[in-house]
Formats: structure tokens, sequence, C-alpha cells
């Protein structure tokens, strides 16, 4: 047979076999948590420092953005994503699971608590067709970030995911729970989260015995510089108007005022974490004293809790130094009954000094 002939009998027999075949099925829409995912990546590199202009007047680290745009962030993934400069300390989960083991072996007890992006909460910020969920509150966009939080409590890791718990109040009409122009959470967002950590404290013998002490509490309003905010004054001769806080503000009552609930360095509690420790709690470039999470728990429990906490990446640096402190002072650590590990979630992507393994705890 020619060539020719035989080429064209292999079309017309293709051409017959497409004409009976069924016509393929529509494609799907991609997941929200897809379409989510992909506009935070198309966002993240918008910024020329470290802020990314949202919508409505919403500004975000470009660093979150990048986190949500991750996907999975663990396990394999880990070394293409990760931000370490060491690559063996860019994956989270061995490092979770063996600072828990070491704590649970210590005899106390340690709850992880990943502080979620500002885009989960208010994913307005980055999606104008953002869907609702439940009860009519945000739809829940971190596939990823569940399936993590998932693997850590299968293995052992107690982990108090606030999420579901800023959702919901978003569906009851909470005030806005993050700050629009701070990289950290809003003050309604630390009670919040102040009230669930009291709710577990109490669980434990030990604090329930403990005697409460009757602190006061205020109200102001204060008008912040937030770091997103005056990084974005460096690239526009008009930024936006700072925006105001209204902070519940934690002591007792002194001679000219309310005196801020100071840290108690032998309380069994000790919340160890990254700067959303320090936000409204040591002042200067974190807005504001005597507001923040340790004395929201504080007021919870009706006495002080212990803070160490780090400024920049977290990760490794919080936990080395526990060791530092526990190394000069054993009895500091001998107090201690309950750690609670506050850090950004984005950190568990993002961390620059990575998530390192062969961090001692202890002395």
């Amino acid at each position: 047979m020619k060539p020719w002939l035989l080429a064209a009998l292999l079309c017309f027999a293709s051409a017959g076999a497409l004409a009976g075949a069924p016509a393929p099925a529509p494609a799907r829409p991609p997941a929200p948590a897809e379409v989510f995912r992909r506009l935070c990546a198309r966002l993240a590199p918008r910024a020329k420092t470290i802020t990314v202009r949202g919508r409505d007047g919403w500004l975000l680290l470009d660093g979150e953005l990048r986190h949500l745009a991750a996907g999975a962030f663990w396990g394999a993934r880990a070394r293409r994503v990760g931000q370490a400069s060491d690559p063996r300390w860019r994956d989270p989960l061995p490092a979770l699971v063996d600072f828990a083991r070491r704590v649970r072996e210590s005899g106390r007890a340690l709850v992880f608590v990943p502080v979620p992006p500002k885009a989960v909460i208010h994913p307005e910020a980055v999606w104008a067709e953002a869907p609702p969920g439940v009860g009519g509150a945000p739809a829940r966009l971190d596939p990823d970030s569940q399936e993590f939080y998932g693997l850590l409590r299968q293995v052992g890791v107690e982990v108090l995911d606030p999420t579901e718990l800023y959702l919901q109040a978003r569906a009851r009409g909470a005030a806005r729970l993050y700050c629009q122009q701070d990289t950290h959470y809003g003050p309604a967002a630390i009670e919040l989260l102040a009230a669930a950590l009291a709710e577990r404290v109490r669980r434990e013998a030990w604090a329930r015995e403990r005697p409460r002490a009757e602190l006061a509490s205020e109200e102001r309003e204060v008008r912040i510089e937030g770091d997103l905010w005056k990084m974005l004054a460096l690239e526009t001769p008009r930024p936006p108007e700072r925006e105001v806080l209204r902070l519940r503000f934690v002591g007792s009552p002194g001679p000219t005022g309310l005196v801020p609930l100071a840290d108690d360095p032998r309380s069994p509690v000790l919340l160890l974490g990254d700067s959303h420790l320090l936000v409204f709690h040591v002042g200067g470039d974190m807005h504001a004293v005597g507001a923040g999470l340790p004395e929201q728990l504080g007021r919870e429990l009706g006495w002080a809790v212990d803070t160490l906490a780090v400024r920049g990446s977290g990760g490794t640096a919080e936990r080395q130094g526990v060791a530092r402190r526990a190394r000069q002072d054993p009895a500091w650590l001998a107090s201690k009954k309950l750690l609670v590990w506050v850090v950004a979630a984005r950190e568990l992507s993002r961390s620059r000094t990575g998530w390192r393994t062969d961090v001692p705890f202890g002395p």
C-alpha cells in the first residue's frame, strides 16, 4: 500500500473514532483553597519591602503570603519550600516532635499554638469573593496546615490551633481580629486565645489549686505604627492613616493609674515563642505595655505567667533560650509545669534559623 494512502486511512479512522467518542467532561473549577493559594502566590511578589497591599486597607506580610502559597511544607517538600539557610533544619515536623518528647520526658506538658496567618482569618483581604463557611464565617482555606497539625496530634503533640475559634468569632460578628497595618494578631484575637489557654491550664490540678488574685483592667484606644505601615511609608509619600486599636490593659491599681501585671519567673506556666508574645506586652515597637497575651492569660487565671520570647524568626531561638536560662538558673526550670509554645504559623516554612533537632531541654 502506498504510504500516502496508509496515512489517509489512518487519519480517516482516527476522525471516525473521535466523532463517535463521548465528549470530554467539562473541567471542574478549582477548589476554593486552591484559588486562595493562587491569589496569595500572585500577591506576594508585589512587595517592594515586606508589605503587600491587600484589599480594603489591609496590609499583608509577603512572607506570610508565600507560606500560604507553598502548599505542603514538611517532609520531602521542606527542603524545597523551607527558608532556613541549612537545609537540614527546614522540616518543622521532627523538631516539634523532638521538643514535645523532651518536655514530656521531663515530667512537664507542652501545648503548641500556631498563630494563623492574617489572610486565613480575613480572606477578604486577598479575595473579594471568598466563600462563606459554616454559620456565615469565612470558609477555612488552609488545608495544608490542617493536615500538618493532624500529623502532630497523631504522634502525641498537643496542638491548640486557634483558627476555628477565630472564624467562629467572625461568624458572631466579632470585631476585626488582626491588625490591619501590623503583622500581628489584634486585641480581640489575643483575648480569645487567652480564654482558650486558660481553659486548658485549668485542666491541671495544680492550676486549680493556685490562689487567685483579683486583677483590674481598663480599656484604652492606642494609635499604633504597625511594622507593615512603617515599611509602606518608606515607599509612598502618602501612606494611609495609622490604625487605632482598643486595648484591654491588665494590672493592679496604683497611685497614678494601672500598674501592668509583671511576668512571674516562678510561675508554673511558661509562655514560649516569638513576637506574638511581645506585642502589646513590652512597649516600644510592640505598641503598648500591659495588654498582650501574658496579661490577658493572667487575667483569665487570676495569677501571672512567665514569658520567654524572641524577636524575629521563631523555631529554634526560643528553645535555645529555655536551655540557656535553665543552665543559668535550674530553679527557674524546676518551677515550670506547663509550656505553651506560641509561634506564627508562617514560621513553619519561613523560619530563617530553621527547626533544629539538636536543642537540649534543661540544664
